[in-house]
């Protein structure tokens, strides 16, 4: 897995060790942030990522605080915005109290 959209998904669907793997082995898929035409719904977090969305996003949708710090110490930006001014911050704050998303 080397692109964004992969990555993405995998942060979804918890599979930490594909997630691990594609960081180690692309760095640059830290700060990477997600084409216009690459826009998709997220099935597992019930979430839609927009163009300019990164892997924090995705982390805090998937409500992944361990993934969220690897994701900063690795040099992921915390006030990084989608298309529509969303920061990661945003993303975290989606969704029920108590509910998986």
């Amino acid at each position: 897995m080397n692109d964004l959209p992969s990555l993405l998904t995998a942060i979804a669907t918890g599979d930490r060790q594909a997630v691990t793997a594609a960081l180690d082995a692309v760095p640059s898929l830290v700060t990477a942030r997600l084409a216009r035409p690459d826009e998709f719904f997220l099935e597992q977090c019930q979430a839609q990522l927009y163009e300019g969305d990164t892997a924090l996003h995705a982390a805090a949708f998937a409500y992944d605080v361990s993934l969220a710090r690897d994701l900063l110490i690795r040099g992921a930006s915390l006030t990084a915005r989608n298309r529509r001014g969303a920061e990661p911050l945003h993303a975290a704050a989606n969704g029920v109290p108590g509910s998986a998303n």
